[in-house]
């Protein structure tokens, strides 16, 4: 952590301390708001190298459940909804919920435990190419394959044509390497990532899927998962940003997808998360075509009365936020902008 991360960090948690945050809640906290639905990815006291930032200490996660039982309410996911698309019983603005995406095993493991103690009842959004097919997720192999890759200098000119070569140096290098590449190669199809991915590490591509695979639920953990009272949704197979992909390949990622769920666990998966909370009117439009009852997109802020629309729902992810000054800014709308 730098000195400036830390100093600021210090001044959240003193503002935090101090009441002063409480203040702010009272006076800035909009009255028209529904409750809050929080997304997360990992939580694992471990993770090792986390160069996309998606990873939430046990330790951390729980200090934010305590806060959250003290001051809000939780929901399942399922319930939140019937509520918010209907007038009774209205949501209260004290209501929140808690949803994980991607399908990552360490949140059955970790998460779960913490979760179940606080009677939480989490939606696990779970992407099927890493869970039926074990195929990792992108910027899981990248991560990989970068950390072991001896070259210091890799040429993308094939893969990204804007691009002629990463330098991998450091390990700041490296990451740099991993988000960029992440971002682009999302825009494409699954094919076309895997494609993009022989061709970087024609040597390990293979070796690092099958090593990267074990991160993930496999069906068995997930039929545990439903066991034990989670609730399940669909985040399409491969996780590619919907709007840039043909339709064609969108029918396979949203509809499929809840097939393939739905077969697994013999329920249905009423609702969907759109990856990295893109989309647009003709990716919404698919996403209710294949039967959802409602989908969640991101937005960075609580749910308000303005969201009457069931297939845009925002959410609003606690990851980064390592501070409890900050988190309880999140709980009541408090812009963060304020403290930067």
């Amino acid at each position: 952590m730098t000195l400036e991360k830390y100093f600021k960090g210090f001044i959240w948690n003193l503002a935090y301390l101090s009441g002063i945050l409480a203040l702010l809640a009272r006076s800035k906290t909009s009255p028209d708001q529904k409750g809050i639905i929080f997304y997360y990815h990992r939580v694992h006291p471990k993770p090792g190298w986390d160069p996309v930032g998606i990873n939430l200490l046990p330790s951390l996660f729980q200090r934010q459940l305590a806060l959250l039982g003290k001051k809000k309410t939780p929901l399942a996911l399922s319930e939140y909804m019937e509520r918010l698309g209907s007038s009774s019983p209205p949501v209260s603005s004290l209501s929140f919920v808690i949803t994980f995406d991607d399908g990552y095993q360490d949140v059955w493991e970790y998460a779960w435990p913490i979760l179940r103690d606080f009677r939480i009842v989490p939606t696990f959004f779970v992407c099927t190419d890493p869970l039926i097919r074990r195929k990792p997720l992108l910027w899981d192999v990248l991560a990989r394959a970068v950390q072991r890759e001896k070259r210091t200098n890799l040429s993308v000119k094939t893969i990204w044509p804007e691009k002629t070569s990463f330098s991998l140096r450091t390990k700041k290098e490296k990451k740099a390497f991993v988000q960029a590449m992440n971002q682009y190669l999302l825009a494409k199809s699954g094919p076309e990532q895997n494609k993009a991915f022989e061709t970087l590490f024609p040597e390990e591509a293979g070796k690092i899927r099958q090593q990267t695979a074990d991160l993930y639920l496999d069906p068995t953990q997930l039929r545990e998962c439903l066991k034990a009272g989670i609730e399940i949704g669909a985040h399409t197979a491969s996780h590619p940003y919907l709007p840039l992909i043909s339709l064609e390949e969108r029918d396979w990622e949203i509809k499929e997808s809840k097939i393939e769920l739905e077969s697994l666990i013999g329920k249905e998966t009423p609702f969907f998360s759109y990856p990295a909370g893109k989309w647009d009117k003709e990716v919404r439009e698919q996403v209710i075509r294949s039967g959802y009852r409602g989908a969640l997109a991101t937005g960075k802020r609580a749910v308000s009365l303005r969201d009457q629309d069931l297939f845009t729902v925002p959410r609003i992810s606690p990851e980064g936020v390592m501070t409890m000054g900050k988190f309880y800014a999140l709980l009541w709308g408090i812009k963060r902008e304020w403290f930067e």
